[in-house]
C-alpha cells in the first residue's frame, strides 16, 4: 500500500469510527443538544453572540459529532472577533464534514455544508470547489452563488465579514442558504 492509499485508508477508518459514535448517542441526549442548538440560533438572530455561543457550547458538550454546531459556534466567535477560537471550531466542522463526505461521496449535501463552513472561514476558493462538486452530484445550478463567491473573494475582509453576517441572519430567518444575494 503506497502513502496515499494509507492516508485514504486512515481517513476512511476515522470516518467509520465517527459514524459509529454518532449512531450510539442516546436519542434523548441528541434531542436536548438540538434544543440547545436552536436556542443558540435564536440568540444569534438577535446578535446576542455571547449567549448564542454558550448555548452552542452546551449542544457540543452533549453531541460533539455534529459539525453544524461547531460551524455556528465558530461563526459567532468570528463575529465576536475571537478569530483563534472561531477557526478552531471551523476546522473541527470541516473535519467532520470531510468524514461524512468519505462515507457518502455521492451526496451533494455534505459538500454544500462544508462549502458553507469554508464561506464562514473566508476560504472562498475551497467553497467554490465544494459547490462545483455538489453541482456535479445533484445537477442544481449554483453558478449565481459561485459568481458571488468569486466577487466576495476579492472584497476587503471587513466587507467579507459583513456579508457573512448578512448571510447568517438570512439563513437563521429562512433556512435557505442559496437565495440570498451576498453582495448586499
Amino acid at each position: 500500500m503506497n502513502q496515499n492509499e494509507k492516508i485514504i485508508d486512515s481517513h476512511n477508518n476515522e470516518a467509520k469510527e465517527w459514524l459509529y459514535a454518532l449512531k450510539n448517542i442516546d436519542p434523548d441526549t441528541k434531542e436536548l443538544a438540538d434544543l440547545y442548538f436552536e436556542r443558540g440560533k435564536s440568540y444569534d438572530l438577535v446578535e446576542n453572540y455571547e449567549k448564542a455561543e454558550s448555548f452552542y457550547s452546551l449542544a457540543i458538550e452533549l453531541n460533539p459529532f455534529e459539525a453544524e454546531y461547531f460551524h455556528w459556534r465558530g461563526g459567532v466567535n468570528l463575529l465576536r472577533g475571537l478569530r483563534d477560537k472561531a477557526f478552531q471550531d471551523l476546522n473541527i466542522a470541516l473535519k467532520l464534514y470531510s468524514q461524512l463526505i468519505c462515507l457518502v461521496p455521492h451526496s451533494a449535501t455534505p459538500f454544500i455544508n462544508r462549502a458553507m463552513v469554508y464561506v464562514t472561514a473566508l476560504h472562498f476558493a475551497e467553497a467554490i470547489w465544494d459547490l462545483n462538486s455538489a453541482t456535479g452530484l445533484d445537477g442544481q445550478d449554483r453558478r449565481k452563488l459561485i459568481k458571488e463567491l468569486h466577487l466576495l473573494n476579492r472584497a476587503p475582509e471587513e466587507k467579507q465579514l459583513e456579508n457573512i453576517k448578512l448571510r447568517r441572519a438570512y439563513i437563521l430567518q429562512s433556512g435557505n442558504i442559496f437565495e440570498v444575494n451576498i453582495n448586499g
